[in-house]
């Protein structure tokens, strides 16, 4: 669904699929960005140019896109010697890569799209964000921020729509480049090392220091709209395994049972208490269609504004299992998750994920003396490289 309005912000719903009762979409375009030097009294005096922003992104990626920086080799910061021409953040200052994000919310939009759940409240999700959300709005009324740090997730609740600002800033402690006596890798002089986010941002072995120590949105951005009781953080893990063959040593391509272990966290965001019909549901696709593994049912009692963290146990059979990538002729096999709470009947709010069953060990040999690994019980050679990031 998209809107022709005037507003260079038109509110519009990116491309939902074929599903014709999306409840949750990524808001990956219809951003605009302002830099913290161009604004003033809480207003953008100039608005970047050039195509808008396309989330995930970082500030310095913005700022490339919109032609505030300049590369003398193409358009590629990492070919050649061109991160190297990019001002540093130790130089600039925080201010030239803190950026504030507008766009307009599209509740009202996508309620009616969401046909077969109730619409009660809208969120905006950050899957990701580094590192300070300094300050954050909805039609100008500011909302409360996460604490700082790498890979923050985040949740606003957006009920009442329209324009949601959010002000990212780089770490507090960006460090420099310099060592005293001259350029230094490994973390440069090691100030980024009083945050939490990755000191490889300030260079690592051949690997140059990026300018705005990825500054922006490690994850994408989705709005979703929901009813009273939301499900967060579901995940479904593997306690144990049955192989269905006498004396083998571990499983291969399929478990006769799992023993699966569901953990979530319910929320009431409403003031009456209420029964939450919960359900699981595992599947399997096989042959286009979709085949029961396991599942489960479970009611539990919501005091109003409160939450509640759930683990309910989920037995499966005859599951096909996740193995690491070409081990044996298998590999990452994934199956597709769906959790749902219920009120009176009424859908409240779903969660879908895709989910690996396997289980994984580490332990120490006793004829070596060094540390191997088992996955489904079997032993398995564990080889890794490492890929810096700028690499």
């Amino acid at each position: 669904l998209s809107l022709s309005l005037p507003h260079p912000l038109a509110a519009s719903i990116d491309s939902p699929g074929s599903s014709s009762r999306q409840c949750r979409i990524e808001l990956s375009g219809g951003w605009r960005a302002c830099r913290a030097e161009s604004q003033r009294d809480g207003s953008c005096t100039r608005w970047l140019r050039g195509p808008q922003p396309s989330l995930p992104t970082t500030a310095l990626a913005t700022l490339l896109a919109a032609g505030e920086l300049q590369l003398p080799k193409g358009d590629d910061p990492y070919f050649s010697d061109n991160l190297a021409h990019l001002p540093d953040i130790n130089v600039t200052g925080a201010s030239f890569y803190t950026l504030t994000w507008e766009r307009q919310m599209p509740v009202e939009q996508l309620s009616a799209e969401c046909r077969e759940q109730q619409t009660d409240r809208a969120w905006l999700r950050l899957e990701g964000v580094n590192y300070r959300a300094a300050r954050a709005s909805l039609g100008g009324l500011p909302l409360p921020t996460p604490p700082p740090g790498m890979f923050i997730r985040h949740r606003y609740e957006v009920s009442a729509g329209g324009l949601f600002a959010l002000t990212i800033a780089p770490p507090t402690h960006y460090g420099g480049t310099e060592c005293g006596s001259g350029a230094c890798g490994q973390g440069g002089d090691h100030a980024l090392a009083q945050d939490v986010t990755a000191q490889v941002m300030l260079g690592w072995d051949w690997a140059r220091p990026i300018p705005d120590r990825s500054t922006g949105f490690f994850g994408g951005v989705q709005l979703e709209v929901t009813g009273s009781v939301t499900i967060e953080d579901a995940a479904l893990l593997t306690r144990a395994l049955s192989c269905g063959c006498a004396g083998c040593e571990g499983c291969g391509a399929r478990a006769e049972r799992a023993a699966l272990l569901m953990v979530l966290t319910l929320e009431n965001h409403a003031a009456r208490s209420v029964v939450v019909e919960l359900s699981a549901v595992l599947r399997e696709s096989v042959a286009g269609r979709a085949a029961t593994r396991g599942e489960l049912r479970h009611s539990i009692v919501l005091g109003g504004h409160s939450s509640r963290d759930v683990r309910l146990p989920l037995n499966a059979t005859d599951v096909p299992l996740w193995w690491p990538h070409n081990a044996g002729g298998l590999g990452p096999t994934l199956l597709n998750a769906t959790v749902q709470a219920r009120i009176g009947g009424a859908l409240s709010h779903s969660e879908e994920f895709r989910v690996g069953v396997r289980t994984a060990e580490a332990y120490i040999d006793n004829r070596t003396g060094g540390r191997a690994f088992r996955v489904n019980g079997q032993k398995i050679f564990l080889l890794g490289g490492n890929w810096i990031t700028p690499d």
